[in-house]
């Protein structure tokens, strides 16, 4: 099974790159993920707060990305075409429905502003007390200081993002088509 095939992700395809700019047979993908910590929490509210204090360090990088895991903030050292995959997993014991947002949001260079937002109930007894909002695939051609970051919230009661409970549930995996 291909995972890539003739498909034209930036402008050239990346099996035949006679479009290049380079005239060169391209660059091959770069790759970046980073996983929460498994040991530090971030309890949600009822206000979109950044995603921050629970990641680990990069699992996979390149020179390609910037990692601050202070802040959450993903950096583009390099142009391209973005494809990122997310997952935010949360859990609570409240015996209460969770309903958990997050917001992709991106920085081109005039402050950061929401690109997409997921959702779902992530819980909804003491029983059933976990589960992930899932982004998958979503894509966007970037320049170099490119940035984006996690913000989540909650309806309902809180949940617990990243901790012991559920270690190594949320991450953040991006592939740089260049």
């Amino acid at each position: 099974m291909k995972v890539l095939s003739d498909l034209d992700l930036d402008g050239n395809n990346l099996n035949n790159r006679a479009n290049d700019p380079a005239g060169g047979a391209g660059a091959a993908p770069s790759f970046f993920q980073v996983r929460d910590d498994g040991s530090a929490t971030q309890l949600t509210t009822g206000a979109a707060a950044d995603l921050t204090g629970i990641w680990d360090t990069p699992e996979i990088t390149s020179i390609d990305f910037g990692w601050d895991g202070a802040s959450g903030v993903l950096t583009l050292n390099a142009a391209g075409t973005l494809v990122l995959d997310i997952v935010v997993h949360s859990w609570n014991n409240a015996n209460n429905r969770h309903e958990l947002h997050v917001i992709l949001a991106g920085d081109t260079g005039s402050g950061f502003s929401e690109l997409m937002e997921g959702s779902t109930y992530t819980s909804r007894n003491n029983t059933q007390d976990e589960g992930s909002v899932v982004i998958p695939g979503f894509k966007s051609v970037v320049a170099a200081g490119h940035e984006f970051k996690l913000q989540v919230f909650d309806v309902g009661v809180a949940a617990s993002i990243g901790g012991s409970t559920i270690p190594g549930q949320t991450y953040i995996s991006a592939t740089l088509f260049k």
